[in-house]
């Protein structure tokens, strides 16, 4: 599985980033559930119904709730098709790519997408995505907008990741810890000189009101040693090793996220796909979220 493939499955199962969601983005994922079930009320509840790079499920579960039949969901993480059947026991899930699935020609009534598809290569999702795609069938994708506030968040997030690897507080940490534990003075009085200096760069990513990968670091790391004495020292290295992988993991999906934001000139080309496929495709639109321009929304339509 590629780096970008493992960050995602880890997300998925709960090892990475689950404790850093925020109030807003709660609020925003509340209001994507008001769009969904909006935007899913005039189609047709019996058809075939397909959610592409699905996750967990949270359109499904709109989907459901509303009487949908027939659910399908696909996603490249494992762990993310664990969870949907899981949540979700009645939806049938798949392990696949949203560019390229083993369903037949226009099976799917209703294809949604939910900062999914994108990931997978819009121009090859949204082919996949048109094929798929019955007479008669809508195709629904809401994507992420280069530069609105969820591809701002992202800028930020690497750029907090970078700061923390830069300052090289995870290593100094393990070289403090590796020499208490060792007896090695010379070592802990250099370590302790040196990890003062990280402090300082990491305190600047820290704020009271939020939890970040920065204070979720500072503050374990902490505990650890004020309470070193009650610990082994590979117990302290694996807690590190783990917070470690857990950023370098952070930053591959926030770096996806980037390179997964849409232009202007990629979601017309999206359009041109979709009407090459026969699809008549609506004109795309912004979608505000907490009252900002956050998202695409791409439609089209299979005539019958």
């Amino acid at each position: 599985m590629s780096d970008s493939g493992a960050s995602w499955d880890a997300y998925w199962q709960g090892k990475e980033g689950g404790s850093l969601k925020t109030q807003r983005d709660a609020a925003r994922d509340a209001e994507l559930v008001t769009f969904w079930q909006e935007a899913l009320q005039p189609l047709d509840r019996g058809a075939a119904f397909l959610d592409l790079a699905c996750g967990s499920g949270v359109v499904l579960k709109t989907a459901q709730d509303m009487a949908f039949q027939s659910l399908h969901g696909v996603d490249i993480a494992e762990s993310a098709i664990t969870a949907l059947m899981t949540m979700l026991p009645d939806v049938a899930g798949k392990v696949s790519s949203a560019a390229q699935t083993d369903y037949t020609d226009r099976h799917f009534g209703s294809i949604t997408s939910q900062f999914g598809m994108e990931y997978a290569g819009f121009e090859a999702a949204a082919r996949e995505a048109a094929r798929l795609l019955a007479p008669g069938g809508t195709v629904i994708a809401v994507c992420h907008l280069q530069e609105g506030p969820i591809h701002e968040d992202a800028k930020a997030f690497v750029a907090h990741s970078r700061t923390i690897a830069d300052s090289r507080y995870i290593d100094v940490s393990r070289d403090l810890f590796q020499a208490f534990y060792g007896n090695d003075q010379d070592g802990l009085n250099a370590a302790i000189a040196d990890l003062s200096k990280a402090r300082d760069q990491v305190a600047t990513l820290i704020t009271p009101s939020e939890t970040s990968l920065a204070s979720h670091l500072v503050l374990g790391a902490g505990q650890l040693w004020e309470r070193r004495e009650h610990y082994l020292l590979e117990d302290v290295i694996g807690w590190l090793d783990g917070m470690e992988a857990q950023r370098a993991a952070f930053e591959v999906r926030m770096q996806d996220m980037l390179e997964a934001s849409l232009s202007d000139a990629d979601v017309q080309k999206i359009g041109e796909i979709w009407r090459e496929q026969g699809l008549e495709a609506a004109a795309p639109r912004k979608l505000t979220l907490l009252g900002e321009p956050t998202a695409w929304v791409l439609q089209a339509t299979r005539p019958d």
